[in-house]
Order: C-alpha cells, then sequence, then structure tokens
C-alpha cells in the first residue's frame, strides 16, 4: 500500500505547489489593484484556488496515511513536517497576500467612517491627507479602494470610499468578504 499511497502523495504535493507558485506569480503579487473585478462580489479567488484547495485535502490525508505506516522514523517525521508545512502555504497564499496601501492604518479608517457617520463632512483631499494614496482610484473617481485581494485569494477586507461629484465621502465598503 506505500508503493501506491507515497507517488500518489509526491504527486499531490508537487501539483499543489506548482500550482501555487503560478497562482501567486500571475493571479497575486503581480496582479494589479482594482474594485472592478469579477469576485468583488464573491470575494472568492480563481478556480485554481479551489484546485489548489482539493490538492491540499488530497495531500493531507495521503501524508497523516504515510505517517503511521511503516517506515523510517525519519521518513515519518518528513511527512509529519509536511502535515504542518502544507497548511501554512495554503493558509498564506490564501490570505497572506491581501494588499493596503502604503501608509493605510485601519484606526485612521475607522475614524472616518465613524466621524462620517456622526456628520462631519470629509473629502478627497481630507482621506488622502489622513491615509495617503489609495491602492486604487475608480469609476471616474468616485471610488477609492485602500485595499486589494488578488485574485488567486481567499476573503477580502474591503475599505473603500465612495465620493460624490464635489469630492464628499458619501459611503464606503467596511466589510470582508466572504
Amino acid at each position: 500500500m506505500n508503493k501506491i499511497i507515497k507517488p500518489i502523495s509526491i504527486v499531490a504535493i508537487t501539483a499543489f505547489a506548482l500550482v501555487t507558485i503560478y497562482d501567486l506569480l500571475f493571479n497575486g503579487w503581480f496582479e494589479a489593484s482594482s474594485i472592478d473585478v469579477d469576485w468583488w462580489e464573491a470575494g472568492a479567488g480563481s478556480i485554481t484556488f479551489m484546485i489548489r484547495f482539493l490538492l491540499v485535502a488530497e495531500s493531507l490525508v495521503l501524508a497523516v496515511i504515510l505517517v503511521f505506516m511503516k517506515q523510517p522514523v525519519m521518513t515519518r517525521v518528513t511527512w509529519l513536517g509536511l502535515i504542518l508545512i502544507i497548511p501554512l502555504l495554503f493558509a498564506y497564499s490564501a490570505r497572506g497576500i491581501e494588499r493596503y496601501s502604503e501608509s493605510y492604518d485601519e484606526s485612521v479608517y475607522q475614524q472616518i467612517t465613524l466621524e462620517s457617520v456622526e456628520g462631519k463632512q470629509h473629502t478627497k483631499e481630507t482621506v488622502q491627507s489622513l491615509l495617503g494614496t489609495p491602492l486604487s482610484k475608480e469609476w471616474d473617481d468616485s471610488i477609492w479602494s485602500y485595499t486589494y485581494m488578488p485574485s488567486c485569494g481567499w476573503g477580502w477586507t474591503k475599505r473603500t470610499f465612495h465620493f460624490d461629484d464635489d469630492g464628499a465621502v458619501i459611503g464606503w465598503d467596511n466589510y470582508r468578504e466572504p
């Protein structure tokens, strides 16, 4: 049984590593920030995200089986290490790649939204002076986004401001998807 499970496990782990590297390079680190994306409402990533999830699940199940099979201690320790490393790599590739604008500060963002609810008027100039330049300005400069989750990730801590034609804050997105 070890001769069957071990090669399948190695293939699954290798496939996970390759798909993750591809995803991080082409759908992650170098993807342009934007709020006008297909997954804006879904908060989920690409099909490769689902493939990576399935490969992680398969790799973990097989690695657990291999830990309990008769084999040298160091081989078992290696499989045990993979059981610990694979979920961490998946977690990083799913959540750790979320981007924030360079001078973004969550407490300042929350302060601006609270003050806006209380009636204080903020403008594009005051928002930019407090939070810095957003990652993206879209829809004729009426929506500014201070966060971005590339399509290969999961979840998105959306922090945006919506402005009227005069540049005053009229709304915001302050939630995490999904």
